[in-house]
């Protein structure tokens, strides 16, 4: 199915570029085809992308899953920092 597959590359896509490091690298316009491509787009007819993008960007089920995946990205980065926040043992200054 074309829009669940829009979705679910959408999806992966929003996350990995939620987690880069750097929005700048130029790596990242190549993993998003590979990506697209792995849902089995045509990435490389550039007119059908536009086209599917199109039919599904303003889609309420694209937005709601590209949402929870935001979401569940972010939760995924709080509870590794929340992690780190526990492993690391931080000493309270004494008050005199």
């Amino acid at each position: 199915d074309e829009k669940q597959n829009f979705i679910d590359a959408t999806v992966e896509v929003t996350c990995m570029v939620f987690e880069a490091e750097d929005l700048l690298d130029p790596s990242l316009e190549q993993k998003t085809k590979d990506i697209f491509e792995k849902y089995g787009f045509d990435v490389e007819d550039e007119a059908q992308m536009e086209e599917v993008t199109g039919k599904y960007q303003s889609d309420p089920d694209v937005q709601t899953a590209v949402e929870g995946a935001l979401a569940e990205c972010a939760g995924d980065l709080l509870e590794a920092f929340s992690d780190l926040g526990e492993a690391v043992e931080v000493d309270e200054p004494v008050e005199e």
